[in-house]
């Protein structure tokens, strides 16, 4: 009987470890039938509001933006007005709900100074992040009245806006 060597016994458990961690990041997105997992939010003011009654009160073909954000995220201050004029310039087919890591008293604040208050919820357990794998900030997400996701845009960048302005618009 050969015994396996020493490093190679530590290359295979390194490998298995760094396989299982980066598995972990990856929370699943939707589940086996390809539609966005439901989840609960809540308004700044601490009122319930469950993601799939969101998608409900879309019209037809409507789509729901949703983008997690942070407080203390300086590109995602860049960005939300951004997606506030997208969503703007589609009343009938497109909302937008921001998302913030932090509790509503942290939150309240920034999302008045924005003129985002109607439009904001938290999530300060990280549920929904982690239910749909958000480890970093910003993170947009698009869901259209089925369900389905129909993007998801990782950080903030010229193409990613042009990119959610594209779909939202139907071009």
């Amino acid at each position: 009987m050969h015994a396996t060597p020493r490093p190679l016994k530590f290359l295979t458990m390194l490998t298995i470890l760094l396989a299982a961690t980066l598995l972990s990041q990856f929370s699943p997105l939707h589940s086996q039938h390809g539609k966005a997992e439901d989840f609960v939010l809540y308004s700044i003011d601490g009122k319930r509001t469950v993601f799939y009654e969101m998608l409900q009160s879309l019209p037809g073909d409507g789509m729901l933006l949703v983008n997690f954000t942070s407080i203390y995220c300086k590109p995602c201050r860049r960005e939300i007005p951004q997606l506030v004029r997208i969503a703007a310039g589609a009343p009938a087919r497109a909302r937008l709900v921001i998302v913030y890591a932090e509790g509503a008293r942290q939150v309240r604040p920034l999302a008045t100074e924005l003129g985002i208050l109607d439009r904001t919820c938290v999530d300060p357990f990280g549920n929904a992040q982690k239910l749909y794998g958000v480890t970093t900030v910003p993170v947009t997400f698009i869901v259209a009245k089925d369900r389905t996701v129909v993007g998801r845009f990782d950080g903030y960048t010229d193409e990613h806006i042009r990119n959610i302005e594209r779909i939202v618009s139907g071009k």
